[in-house]
């Protein structure tokens, strides 16, 4: 998982979702609120209505890696919108920008409204109708612009599996909810996918390496390792730039830490 940027919010699509969570907000109490908030999505924000056209066509420029690529695995095509925060438990962020990308049904099937939070150095998990209660958010967010979820989620590049890091144990715990929450190890395919895509990504940073500069093979290597899936095996594959097999390559091509 790496930081998912989009395209800033135009002016006219913010105060349309600004009116629809006014609109929320005006419901009289939690259950009424997530109803609201249900019903306005389906009934405004669905990809024949304006509102939906717009807000999908931005979330499907979010980079980087391969366009319209599902945020949470990074493999399958993100053809649906999917809350960060579920509707049930944060109604009111139902229309917030940072808090909607674009997902596979298979991850928000793993997802479904699971949603917890870290509260006195342990998971608080919510169950029936309880109130959103305070602490820090446990899932790993690729569209929070105050974190980066590669300092959160690190990579085991020959195995292809996400590991946690140790310190702070808040974040080993928010680490280890993302990973099972969303299945990063437990589906296999997506573990062994990561694995090849390092060799992947190896192969055509190589090739770059290789290429003259300004060649034509040396660009065709960069748009491959800035436009495909797992985007975020480059991002750790650059953190890792110091140990081999990258070591090497990073140094006779410093300028692809940049890519």
């Amino acid at each position: 998982m790496i930081r998912a940027v989009a395209p800033p919010l135009p002016a006219a699509l913010a105060e349309g979702l600004a009116a629809l969570t006014d609109e929320v907000r005006a419901a009289p109490d939690p259950d009424g609120r997530f109803q609201r908030a249900k019903d306005l999505w389906e009934s405004r924000l669905r990809s024949d209505r304006p509102l939906g056209r717009q807000l999908r066509s931005l979330l499907d420029e979010v980079g980087p890696g391969e366009a319209r690529l599902c945020r949470w695995c990074e493999l399958n095509e993100g053809d649906t919108v999917d809350h960060v925060a579920p509707k049930r438990w944060a109604p009111l962020l139902a229309f917030t920008y940072e808090n909607l990308l674009a997902a596979c049904g298979r991850c928000q099937s793993f997802k479904g409204d699971r949603w917890a939070v870290v509260a006195n150095s342990g998971l608080v998990a919510l169950r029936g109708q309880a109130p959103l209660p305070d602490g820090e958010p446990a899932l790993i967010s690729p569209r929070d612009p105050h974190e980066d979820p590669l300092d959160l989620l690190a990579l085991d590049l020959e195995t292809g599996a996400f590991v946690g890091a140790e310190e702070p144990p808040r974040a080993r715990l928010r680490a280890d909810f993302t990973v099972e929450l969303l299945g990063l190890n437990t589906r296999h395919s997506l573990v062994s996918k990561r694995r090849r895509a390092f060799g992947d990504y190896l192969g055509w940073l190589r090739d770059a390496v290789e290429a003259e500069e300004g060649a034509d093979e040396r660009a065709a290597a960069k748009r491959k390792i800035q436009h495909s899936r797992f985007p975020c095996v480059w991002g750790h594959i650059k953190r890792q730039s110091g140990e081999p097999p990258m070591a090497a390559l990073f140094a006779r091509l410093p300028e692809a830490l940049d890519w």
